[in-house]
């Protein structure tokens, strides 16, 4: 039927969306370990010797980090317009606002005469 060949491309599309977000959250947090790495090295080597430079070497890869990084940064900024520019989705468009359910018990009949005047 047409509503679940819809439902179910909604779904498909979610799932692409969280990929894509998890896959750049991994990417970041691999860029940001990276770079803590090699100025953590940078500062020994400069504690252990002061006289010597730090080796070009470890300078251009902190410097293609730091691009790597801006690059994702400017990635995260456009996923984040693409999900902003998304159609409101039917599936996450409400919210639960009670999670149980509160039934009334049922009231006790007098035993006493009833007064219909």
């Amino acid at each position: 039927s047409l509503f679940r060949w819809r439902h179910q491309a909604r779904v498909e599309r979610m799932e692409a969306l969280k990929e894509k977000i998890e896959n750049l959250e991994m990417r970041k947090k691999e860029t940001m370990n990276n770079i803590k790495e090699i100025k953590r090295f940078n500062e020994e080597f400069k504690n252990s010797n002061p006289n010597k430079e730090i080796p070009e070497e470890y300078m251009k890869n902190l410097n293609n980090l730091e691009n790597q990084m801006k690059l994702l940064l400017e990635e995260e900024i456009t996923l984040n317009q693409e999900i902003k520019s998304q159609p409101l989705n039917v599936d996450t468009l409400s919210k639960e606002k009670f999670s149980k359910s509160l039934i009334n018990p049922v009231a006790k009949e007098s035993k006493g005469p009833k007064n219909d005047d």
